[in-house]
């Protein structure tokens, strides 16, 4: 079973005013790698690069997330900001 995630990061970043060349240079993520989380290219995520563009944005890491898809019979819709 293969899960679906859809990502927040361009949305967040738009939100606070973040670039691309930013985010990398801040978070230590690979240019191309923050470039296709903006675009919801991913096809693999690492964690812990996940917890640094979390980071720079200041919010948790679950916030990234938009919704899961693939859980037989469910769809998690995106988690309310607490």
């Amino acid at each position: 079973m293969q899960l679906k995630l859809k990502l927040r990061v361009g949305d967040l970043m738009k939100e606070r005013g973040i670039t691309e060349g930013e985010m990398w240079k801040r978070s230590g993520v690979a240019r191309n790698s923050v470039r296709a989380l903006m675009r919801g290219q991913v096809t693999r995520l690492d964690v812990k690069s996940l917890e640094r563009i979390a980071d720079v944005l200041g919010v948790r890491p679950v916030e990234l997330f938009d919704e899961v898809e693939g859980v037989p019979g469910q769809s998690v819709p995106r988690l309310a900001h607490v």
